[in-house]
């Protein structure tokens, strides 16, 4: 006999009139007593606690109105909305699978049950030195059933003996580069105190994030034979007549819509939106930082922000002479709503096909909230352009396997973290 899903369970078990009655009448008995201390703390004047008791007395007339089902001839007559009757149940004859559709119900809830007793537990932390003693229970106990749900499920196990071969053979690198890169990355930290870039600094790091992909990147092509590769691509370039390029009818389609989401954040937009706010002039003040020569890692003012917009705005300037304006600002973060567009496309193909990726970016492209966090000028947009080169590479590396889709997922992590602080 094949167990029923959990779907089937629930809907099994909210069907009863039972079940229903004691969930409508919590429902009413908790609005009741949270719009009364509202309106006794209040002195009778609070609007949400008025409100709260006419939500209350709909509940508790909801609740009176769950029906049982039709009494059989001679029972009696009962008021049908009060009785506690249950309603029979369609699996009532075979306890052992509620048990163990009830058994698979409380697996799914151990993970989400600690992750919200430590969500309560910081809550409780930050409210006040009353709620320290709250909120380290709280976190105790999320820990508790945190390390309880890794042992009793065995999440932590050990891999099967005849995978742990495969997967050690896979976990090879180019130790010279791996070497390179650490040695880079110990002089990037060191040459970066004081929280400014530095000329040494920025090139140890660029040799310490190049060096690491290149040593730990899985490729079947020997390096002389790539630059072999490379060498004839090039020459086969110089020897042309004339450069020949193909396009394919979905190429001019996807790109069709990549111009419509460009019109929709760069169209008019020295307009608008029209007006600054605090926010800019303080952005503005870091652009005017960096044009003066300060290089800072991490610009300190206005509760401090990550460096991205600032340095892509002092290079806006010197390429465009826009100045220290609104536009400026509203240039870089129109240009990271664009480039998250393609990358849409892309997550959306994987996910279904080529048609979702179309449609995805399209929705994006012309959506209201993606438009306007790219046209504003702030670095909201700096968030999803990264986000999404991390999804996606994420997919296809869970999907495939590759070593490679991991490394640019994080390389584009990595970047995001420089972009805005919601990433």
């Amino acid at each position: 006999m094949q167990e029923p899903s959990l779907l089937e369970w629930l809907n099994t078990q909210l069907g009863q009139p039972r079940v229903q009655r004691l969930t409508r009448f919590t429902l009413a008995a908790v609005t009741t007593a949270v719009g009364l201390l509202r309106l006794l703390s209040a002195g009778g004047q609070d609007v949400a606690g008025v409100f709260l008791l006419g939500l209350s007395a709909g509940l508790w007339v909801w609740g009176l109105s769950v029906r049982t089902p039709a009494q059989p001839a001679g029972a009696g007559v009962k008021l049908p909305s009060l009785s506690l009757g249950v309603r029979p149940s369609p699996r009532s004859a075979d306890p052992e699978a509620s048990r163990a559709a009830m058994r698979r119900l409380l697996a799914t809830l151990r993970l989400p049950t600690a992750l919200l007793l430590a969500l309560f537990g910081q809550a409780a932390l930050t409210s006040g030195p009353n709620g320290v003693l709250m909120g380290l229970g709280l976190y105790a106990a999320a820990i508790f059933v945190f390390v309880g749900t890794l042992l009793y499920d065995r999440l932590l196990g050990p891999a099967p003996a005849e995978a742990a071969p495969a997967a050690a053979s896979r976990l090879t690198f180019r130790w010279l580069l791996l070497v390179t890169a650490v040695l880079a990355g110990v002089v990037t930290f060191v040459a970066s105190g004081g929280n400014r870039f530095r000329v040494e600094g920025v090139t140890a790091w660029i040799i310490a994030v190049v060096a690491w992909v290149a040593a730990t990147w899985e490729t079947t092509t020997a390096p002389a034979a790539w630059w072999a590769r490379a060498r004839e691509r090039a020459a086969g370039m110089l020897d042309s007549q004339g450069l020949v390029l193909r396009l394919s009818r979905w190429s001019v389609l996807v790109g069709l819509v990549l111009l419509v989401g460009a019109y929709f954040r760069f169209a008019q937009l020295d307009a608008i939106p029209p007006e600054m706010t605090s926010d800019h002039v303080e952005k503005l003040f870091d652009v005017k930082d960096v044009l003066d020569g300060l290089r800072p890692i991490f610009f300190e003012r206005n509760t401090g922000r990550e460096p991205l917009q600032f340095y892509f705005a002092a290079l806006v300037i010197g390429v465009f002479n826009t100045g220290l304006t609104h536009l400026t600002l509203k240039i870089t973060s129109a240009v990271a709503g664009l480039l998250l567009l393609p990358y849409v496309y892309l997550l959306g193909r994987d996910l279904g096909d080529r048609w979702l990726g179309l449609l995805a970016m399209g929705l994006t492209a012309i959506s209201f909230w993606a438009t306007a966090i790219s046209r504003v000028g702030l670095r909201f947009p700096l968030t999803p352009v990264f986000v999404a080169p991390v999804l996606y590479y994420l997919l296809r590396g869970f999907r495939g396997g590759r070593r490679n889709d991991f490394l640019l997922a994080g390389l584009f992590l990595g970047a995001g973290l420089y972009g805005y602080s919601t990433i």
